[in-house]
């Protein structure tokens, strides 16, 4: 990302009928650029790489997920 991007991450009571409890909403917002916004229908803490990979690439960025697995490695 630029180094003016910005992420949000928010987990939220998802109300739509049939989501699951709590979402996870992952916003993505740059100077000059509409705010981009990719819902996860799972709480925070139980996002994966999966899920973040699918972040990326719905934004357009080619992103492997060797480069997200070392963030979900317990130490």
């Amino acid at each position: 990302l630029p180094e003016d991007a910005m992420v949000t991450v928010t987990q939220l009571a998802c109300l739509e009928e049939g989501c699951a409890p709590l979402e996870t909403v992952v916003g993505r917002l740059r100077p000059g650029a509409s705010q981009r916004q990719y819902k996860i229908h799972k709480a925070t803490d139980a996002v994966d790489a999966n899920d973040l990979l699918q972040v990326c690439q719905s934004w357009g960025y080619a992103v492997q997920k060797s480069v997200i697995d070392p963030f979900f490695k317990e130490s």
